[in-house]
């Protein structure tokens, strides 16, 4: 069972690993790793976020050598390459996700990317070695925080990604494997799901080859999965019986996925 770190001793041990060449590491799906630095180095760009486009066109010169100096460069505004802050102050972020949604193992996982979303989405994703962790809405409803669920899909499960604009609500729906994984905000976020559904496609494509891990999943967790699956389809029946409205329906579905 994985003890939660202090923020000194998680920033120390994942810096190392960050730190090292992956080849000297005792780790899995290297080839994934290797797939990561690619996608990073040739989607890159310096990312100025809040400054205002008048502000970045009158001073861009100065201020992109400024933010390039200073961050280094990223492939959205919203989306951080772990690798390239070791030593950073982002660290802080990244252990507050560690710490307040996704507790990764530290000795067999390395964090490659994450999203700690914005002001008008409550949206999180981390992206190791082995694992996609997420913590996204399942409705339109951005904002609402009630509708947010938390999941984990191991990476050499992934074989299908999509993306699904909503112009109505402003949203993208993400998609994997043919089920809906959340939504982002598309004004805010609409960079991050494409950079998102680039990334695992990619992965998706060439699964085989950069996945050469074996997810091992607990045999009381396959069960606990397997009877709330078994459930959802029981409470499907009645729904399509008239036994139970929409609203019950959606409101049991959702506890029954929180605790998948």
């Amino acid at each position: 069972m994985n003890t939660l770190l202090s923020e000194e001793e998680f920033k120390e041990k994942v810096s190392k690993i960050l730190l090292s060449d992956i080849n000297s590491l005792d780790i899995e799906n290297k080839e994934f790793i290797k797939y990561s630095d690619e996608f990073y180095e040739k989607n890159k760009g310096v990312n100025p976020g809040s400054l205002s486009t008048l502000m970045i066109i009158a001073t861009w010169g100065i201020w992109y050598f400024i933010v390039k100096r200073l961050y280094g460069e990223e492939i959205s505004q919203d989306i951080e390459y772990c690798k390239r802050f070791p030593r950073n102050m982002r660290m802080g972020s990244l252990y507050n996700l560690y710490k307040d949604e996704f507790m990764f193992d530290t000795d067999k996982e390395m964090p490659l990317f994450f999203h700690k979303g914005g002001i008008l989405s409550p949206s999180r994703f981390l992206i190791t070695n082995k694992n996609f962790y997420y913590s996204l809405t399942r409705t339109k409803k951005i904002r609402d925080t009630n509708y947010t669920v938390k999941g984990k899909i191991f990476l050499g499960d992934i074989k299908l990604v999509d993306a699904k604009p909503h112009t109505t609500t402003d949203s993208v729906s993400i998609i994997i494997n043919s089920n809906l994984i959340g939504v982002f905000n598309a004004f805010q976020e609409r960079r991050s799901a494409d950079v998102l559904v680039k990334y695992l496609s990619g992965l998706a494509l060439r699964g085989d080859s950069l996945i050469t891990s074996v997810e091992q999943v607990p045999a009381a967790a396959q069960t606990k999965e397997a009877d709330s699956i078994t459930k959802i389809k029981q409470l499907k029946d009645l729904l399509d019986q008239g036994a139970l409205s929409e609203e019950e329906f959606n409101t049991e579905k959702q506890k029954l996925l929180k605790q998948m």
